[in-house]
């Protein structure tokens, strides 16, 4: 059952967060590969007023790994403990989740003082799951990363049908009246915006070729009724338009305007005992850690253009992810899957579908290539600039000025391999116009 969840389903979204988090696009990974083994890793982040340092994290990480055998995974945690502990982190006494859990800590100077770095990382089966929260000590704990840990507990346990009915909201159809939230709790609410004074369609399934339910004017209030779904190239919002019609509308078409508990109150998650200890052994997920750089969240699609997301002061600790144990550097990107068919990722923003392919998952010699198709509504986009850079660290990098789209919305850019052995991270920014907002999409490669 584990191998069909869509793993960026579980991961944290937005709404999950306190106000002015938005999601940090070069640093949220997606690989899926043909296997069943995936990685989804996204980070939010928020404006580091003095407000928001003192009212806990200002950085937030939700990472999910589902590997190909239960055995995989425990030997992933495993290898990631080491990892995390190779670049200074410290266990810390946390409750149960899950199969396995495990908690750790970092202090480091930052900007504007010292920094507080907690990560919570259990599994479930073969899926490993992470939760990172970084802010000023005395504000930010174990505690934010193990509640949040609770919310994706909680999805998982839903995903695999444990405890209740599936989520709310039709699979096939939006016609079914809205399921009723926990009562007493507050339901997520969205305002429908950008449509510049117009109208938003609502459509009975999450696809542009869906039936259109309803026409909803700019600035209505609408309930949040399920999860959100991918199609089409977007993410879709479920939302209730009547007492007795469901919808999906376009996420990008939506603001949040009043979000959901901070625990989801249909979460059949564990309530995990106060002071029980790590389990022995038990080790973060998978993969080497990234420098900060790290594509799309189950959420609405992430805006490029971002001004509010804060700077990295350290590098983030290694996220979940199928790949072999390594020797991890603080400045390697996250880990690539080993051979057979290349990485993919994929990101939204800007209007447009950004779809990459690595063409190698490992190289030994020779030329990399990577494919990039770009979409608008399912229709290609010519005569888009695109962007490449295949890096090891911030100091070790290569950038490779691609050719514009074609009619069939496709660039195809290819470069001669050298340098150091390594995970390397592609980076592909895409704009529509040379001085516009980019797009970036990510996916990796290792350089043996």
């Amino acid at each position: 059952m584990q191998a069909s969840i869509d793993i960026k389903a579980l991961a944290l979204t937005k709404a999950d967060l306190k106000s002015g988090f938005d999601v940090v696009p070069d640093r949220t990974v997606s690989e899926e590969r043909p296997d069943g083994v995936a990685v989804y890793d996204v980070t939010f982040a928020r404006e580091r007023t003095a407000d928001n340092l003192s009212a806990g994290p200002f950085e937030v990480r939700s990472g999910v790994a589902r590997t190909a055998q239960v055995d995989d995974a425990k030997a992933q945690l495993s290898s990631t403990k080491d990892a995390f502990v190779a670049e200074g982190w410290n266990e810390v006494a946390v409750p149960a989740l899950g199969d396995e859990a495990l908690g750790l800590t970092q202090n480091t100077d930052g900007e504007g003082g010292k920094l507080s770095h907690f990560s919570y990382l259990f599994r479930k089966g073969a899926l490993i799951l992470m939760v990172g929260v970084r802010g000023r000590p005395e504000v930010t704990k174990i505690d934010d990363a193990v509640s949040l840990a609770i919310v994706v507990s909680g999805r998982v346990d839903k995903a695999l049908g444990a405890g209740g009915p599936p989520p709310p909201g039709p699979s096939s159809s939006g016609g079914p009246p809205a399921p009723a939230a926990k009562p007493g709790a507050p339901a997520e609410r969205v305002k429908v915006v950008n449509v510049d004074g117009g109208t938003a369609n609502v459509r009975s399934d999450p696809l542009t070729s869906a039936d259109v339910v309803a026409e909803i004017a700019e600035g209505t209030i609408l309930d949040i009724v399920g999860p959100n779904k991918d199609g089409d190239g977007r993410t879709w919002r479920n939302v209730k338009v009547s007492p007795t019609q469901n919808g999906w509308i376009v996420a990008t078409l939506t603001e949040t305007v009043s979000a959901p508990p901070a625990a989801p109150a249909p979460s059949p998650a564990p309530s995990p005992p106060a002071g029980s200890p790590p389990r022995p052994a038990a080790g973060p997920p998978p993969g080497p850690p990234p420098a900060g750089d790290a594509p799309p969240a189950d959420v609405a699609p992430a805006d490029s253009g971002n001004d509010n997301a804060a700077p990295s002061d350290a590098p983030p600790p290694p996220p979940p992810g199928p790949a072999p144990a390594a020797s991890p550097s603080a400045n390697s990107a996250p880990a690539a899957p080993s051979g057979g068919a290349g990485a993919t990722g994929r990101a939204n923003g800007n209007g447009i579908t950004v779809d990459i392919t690595v063409r190698d998952a490992t190289l030994s010699s020779g030329k990399q290539d990577v494919k990039v198709k770009v979409t608008r509504n399912g229709g290609p986009v010519s005569g888009a600039f695109v962007d490449v850079t295949a890096k090891l660290d911030a100091n070790r990098y290569r950038a490779i000025r691609g050719p514009q789209t074609g009619d069939d919305g496709m660039s195809d850019v290819e470069w001669d391999m050298e340098g150091p052995a390594g995970t390397y991270q592609v980076i592909v920014e895409v704009r529509t116009a040379e001085d516009g907002p980019a797009t970036t999409a990510t996916a990796s490669f290792r350089w043996k």
